[in-house]
C-alpha cells in the first residue's frame, strides 16, 4: 500500500499551481491564466486520501498518552515506597536502641528511679525474705546470720549505701512505724528487728511463715 504525505502532497500542488499559472494562456481580459485543473478538486482529493489515516494518528497519540501516564504512575510509586522503607528504617533504629538502653540499665536502675515509697512496696512484696539494714549495724549482722543458719537467702537493701537511705528509712517509719534497722519482712509480713526475728524464731512463727509461698 502507498502511504501518501499529505503535506508533501500540498506542497507539489502549490508548486505545481504556480508553474501552471505562468505557462498556460490567459482569457480575454484576464490578468491571469486560468488552470487546467481545480485547486479546490485537488484539496478535496487530499483530504479524502488522509481520512483513512486519522485512526492511526489517533490511537497512536492514545498510547502515546497512556505510556507517559503509567511512566508517571511509576514513578511516583518509586518515590512513595523510597519514604515508606526510610521511615522504618528510622523507626526500627529508634526501637534497636531504646530496646538497648533498656538491657543495658536493667531492672535495678528502673527500681532506684522510682520513689522511695514504690521501691519499699516493691521490695516487701516481691521477695520472700526482706531486710532493710545498714551494713556497719551489728543487729543487722545478726538477722543475717540467722537466715543463713536456716538456708535462707533475704534480700538485703544497704540503706547506708544508697542516695535514697534517709528518704527509704522515712517511708519505713509511715509503714511500720520505726525507722530503725533492722526490719524484717517475711511473704510481706513485718517481723520487727533483730529481737523481734529472735522471738519469732523461738515461737515457731517465722518458720511458718516461711513455709507459705
Amino acid at each position: 500500500m502507498i502511504q501518501i504525505n499529505p503535506a508533501a502532497r500540498l506542497t507539489k500542488i502549490e508548486n505545481r499551481c504556480f508553474r501552471q499559472c505562468h505557462t498556460l494562456p490567459t482569457k480575454p481580459g484576464s490578468l491571469f491564466p486560468t488552470p487546467k485543473i481545480s485547486i479546490a478538486v485537488e484539496i478535496r482529493r487530499l483530504r479524502v486520501c488522509s481520512e483513512p489515516h486519522k485512526p492511526l494518528f489517533l490511537s497512536f497519540l492514545s498510547k502515546t498518552q497512556q505510556f507517559f501516564e503509567r511512566s508517571t504512575a511509576r514513578e511516583t510509586e518509586k518515590e512513595k515506597m523510597a519514604v515508606n522503607g526510610c521511615f522504618k528504617r528510622n523507626l526500627l533504629l529508634m526501637l534497636t536502641v531504646f530496646g538497648v538502653m533498656a538491657i543495658v540499665k536493667g531492672p535495678a536502675e528502673a527500681l532506684a528511679s522510682s520513689s522511695p515509697s514504690a521501691f519499699v512496696q516493691n521490695v516487701v512484696y516481691s521477695n520472700k525474705i526482706a531486710i532493710f539494714s545498714k551494713s556497719y549495724c551489728p543487729y543487722c549482722k545478726r538477722v543475717k546470720r540467722i537466715f543463713n543458719e536456716l538456708q535462707e537467702q533475704p534480700f538485703v537493701v544497704e540503706l547506708d549505701l544508697r542516695d535514697d537511705g534517709g528518704r527509704i528509712q522515712d517511708v519505713l517509719l509511715d509503714l511500720v512505724g520505726r525507722s530503725t534497722v533492722p526490719q524484717v519482712f517475711v511473704n510481706g509480713k513485718h517481723i520487727g528487728g533483730s529481737d523481734d526475728l529472735q522471738n519469732a524464731l523461738k515461737s515457731g512463727h517465722l518458720q511458718s511463715l516461711l513455709k507459705k509461698e
